[in-house]
């Protein structure tokens, strides 16, 4: 009971709560699931307490209360007369497959069949997803109706952002309480309300109950190498390693465990397919046993939603969290195999998931074995047959992160074959890249960068590409050959488009002023406006995007080049009829009398403004 009063001390009622007292109430179990962190044993507790305290309330009697840690534990103390609340705290242990024995899946099946039908017993269970899900891959009894009417699963993700301000602050003042007590000034309240720092916490994308108390146990922060801790609680939730090393370590067997790392790998949402098809491809398994490892993985690790356009499964990390940890982990510890297994994705690998150079740079420490990766990498990378466009940019991701020592064979002939495979690039980007590679390693394969960069010019017809090209082009030439080019294509681009960007950059309501304001109070009526005056404020608005423009490019380009071949003219009057139309047609016929400003037709906008700094002022008196 101790444990469980120190758990109430902090504990915030979240909509999670309210549906697992309903369940408790309603069903007299309730099986709480989630994933590491997440708040499953506090919520256990909390149950618990709140159960004693209303019974006693209520009948001035009181629930007798029993942990148990086994079955055997349960039929020992149960009483039939009695009132009793039974917690079954991780009930399945930290792996299914190690822990199941003697037929205790129908057992514990047949104990929560009886706890429902009693009118004075209560049981709360509580499991990581993932080992349940294992333990429904397994065993029927854990798939039956008796077991999933009874789970609720708690999501992160479900939480408001006033119920995650509420828990951290909860956690935060008692632990200012505990240091008012003891004396120390190890965190002080400046720490969280200067410049809103509670927010960034709190809109966190690792943001985790389990990481919070672990930010706010003084003692961490005492223990850590941070003398800031602002410092200690970013580090925290940049790199949660706390949360997951344990769970991934204990609870996936090697296929789950490689699967996780595919997925770490991939864009955002990936088909379930293709990681079937890695999958398979790289493991010698049943179709089966990648099915049931997503079954444990799922709302664990993992998430796996039904396209309802194409009902397709795509499966996504559960936390972004996950890759934090696992990324330099597997870089450090497996160098060799997460190389092959990257080299294996192929087109399944999202490049922009591994780390970049500033990173490697910032965090070097981090990255111990980041040469032996790299190595690696490139030594799978040149015995590849096929050189597609996947398997060009993670070479030159490989090459530009490679160490340039005296004898690197396995870096020249890597090199060689992107050479002689430019052909399927389509970044220009590429190509500046691969010139810089040229000066790092040695070649015997001709680079022709000059032709090549014409050659990928030509077929450029789009803004940003064209900008793209002359910053990467500039930067590694002297000769600037074709920078003339550069400008005709530019200039012929915006001659076609500029129009169009205007429209989205300029709108009618810019130019509604105060005299055409008084214009319309005046006569009621709006028949014309100082055409003069706006034309010449249209014409400067236009002069200043189209000098955006030509700035956004690596060469010089005049801003009359692009407006000669515009007809501003045309361009103002057609603006000059929108104004009018919306003075007719959009002004109400007041002005805001508090604001002394146009009242246009924006309400609900103002309202959703209105709405966030209100959330906001409700987080704040939060911490003040």
């Amino acid at each position: 009971m101790e444990e469980i009063k120190k758990s109430i001390k902090t504990y915030v009622r979240t909509s999670n709560y309210y549906s697992s007292k309903n369940k408790l109430d309603q069903n007299n179990c309730i099986i709480i699931t989630g994933a590491p962190g997440v708040g499953k044993t506090t919520l256990s507790r909390v149950l618990v307490h709140e159960l004693i305290v209303e019974e006693e309330k209520r009948n001035k009697s009181n629930y007798e209360f029993i942990y148990i840690d086994c079955i055997n534990d349960f039929n020992r103390a149960y009483k039939s007369k009695l009132k009793q609340i039974f917690l079954f705290d991780d009930f399945l242990g930290r792996n299914y497959l190690s822990e199941v024995r003697n037929s205790d899946d129908r057992k514990l099946k047949e104990i929560i069949d009886r706890i429902r039908k009693s009118a004075n017993k209560k049981l709360i269970l509580t499991s990581r997803v993932s080992i349940l899900n294992q333990a429904k891959n397994i065993s029927d009894d854990y798939d039956s109706s008796t077991f999933i009417s009874n789970e609720e699963l708690i999501d992160v993700s479900d939480l408001s952002r006033i119920e995650k301000a509420k828990i951290l602050s909860s956690y935060f003042f008692n632990t200012m309480s505990t240091i008012k007590e003891t004396g120390e000034c190890t965190i002080e309240i400046e720490d969280f309300t200067n410049q809103d720092f509670y927010l960034k916490i709190i809109d966190h994308r690792n943001y985790n109950p389990r990481l919070i108390e672990h930010i706010l146990n003084k003692d961490n922060f005492n223990a850590s190498e941070h003398t800031s801790f602002k410092n200690f609680s970013l580090a925290a939730l940049n790199n949660p390693s706390k949360v997951w090393e344990k769970p991934i370590k204990n609870n996936l067997n090697d296929i789950q465990r490689e699967i996780l790392y595919s997925v770490i790998f991939t864009k955002e949402r990936t088909n379930q397919e293709k990681i079937y098809d890695l999958t398979l491809k790289n493991n010698n398994i049943k179709s089966q046993e990648f099915f049931d490892s997503l079954k444990v993985m799922n709302e664990s690790f993992i998430s796996i939603s039904i396209d309802s356009n194409n009902c397709n499964r795509y499966i996504k990390l559960l936390n972004p969290s996950i890759a934090d940890f696992l990324i330099p982990k597997l870089i450090n510890e497996s160098p060799s195999e997460l190389a092959s297994l990257i080299v294996s994705m192929g087109s399944l690998l999202d490049i922009y998931t591994l780390p970049n150079n500033m990173e490697l740079k910032r965090e070097k420490n981090k990255y111990i074995n980041k040469h032996l990766f790299f190595k690696k990498l490139v030594e799978n990378l040149k015995d590849k047959i096929k050189f597609d466009k996947e398997t060009i940019t993670l070479s030159i991701y490989a090459l530009k992160n490679a160490n340039s020592e005296k004898n690197n064979c396995s870096e020249s002939l890597l090199l060689d074959k992107i050479i002689e495979n430019t052909s399927t690039i389509t970044q220009y980007k590429q190509i500046s890249e691969i010139l810089e590679i040229t000066k790092k390693f040695k070649h015997s394969k001709e680079f022709d960068f000059e032709k090549l960069s014409k050659e990928h010019l030509d077929l450029l017809d789009d803004h940003g590409e064209l900008a793209d090209f002359s910053f990467f082009y500039n930067s590694n030439t002297t000769d600037w050959h074709l920078d003339k080019e550069i400008e005709y294509k530019a200039i012929e681009y915006w001659s076609s488009n500029l129009e169009e960007k205007l429209k989205s950059e300029i709108s009618s309501v810019d130019f509604i002023n105060d005299d055409i304001i008084d214009h319309y109070n005046q006569f009621d009526e709006v028949d014309e406006v100082d055409e003069e005056s706006v034309t010449e404020e249209i014409y400067d608005e236009v002069e200043k995007i189209v000098l955006d423009i030509c700035n956004e490019y690596d060469i010089n380009i005049h801003e009359d080049g692009i407006l000669s071949c515009f007809d501003i003219d045309s361009y103002s009057e057609s603006l000059i009829d929108e104004i009018l139309n919306t003075l007719e047609n959009t002004v109400k016929h007041e002005i805001d009398e508090n604001q002394g400003t146009l009242g246009l037709e924006f309400e609900d906008e103002d309202e959703d403004i209105d709405d966030e700094d209100s959330e906001d002022d409700e987080i704040r008196n939060l911490f003040y």
